[in-house]
C-alpha cells in the first residue's frame, strides 16, 4: 500500500459523487500521512516504478485500524451537523 492509497483512504469524503473526479490529495495530507503512518503500519520499503518512488507501507491491523478511525469520523461530524458539537478556532 502506497502513501498515496492511505492517504485517500483518509481523506477522501465519506460520501461521494459517482462523477466526480479523482480524489487528489494536497502536500499537506502526504506529509501528515507519512508522519501518522508508523502508528498502524510497518515501512516496507519504496516503489520501484512509481511516480515519486512513493513509500509502500504494510498494514499492522489489516483494515481494522482505518474502519475504527472511519466510524469515529463520521460519527463525530454526525454530531457537528446536528448541532450537538461546536469547533472552537485556535486562538
Amino acid at each position: 500500500m502506497t502513501t498515496g492509497d492511505l492517504g485517500r483512504y483518509v481523506y477522501e469524503p465519506i460520501v461521494k459523487d459517482k462523477n466526480a473526479p479523482p480524489f487528489k490529495l494536497e502536500s499537506w495530507q502526504y506529509a501528515r500521512i507519512r508522519r501518522a503512518a508508523p502508528t498502524f503500519a510497518d515501512p516496507v520499503g519504496r516503489s520501484e516504478t512509481g511516480r515519486g518512488r512513493p513509500h509502500l507501507w504494510r498494514l499492522k491491523y489489516g483494515d481494522l485500524f482505518f474502519d475504527a478511525v472511519r466510524r469515529k469520523k463520521r460519527a463525530r461530524w454526525e454530531k457537528v451537523r446536528r448541532g450537538g458539537l461546536t469547533f472552537r478556532s485556535k486562538r
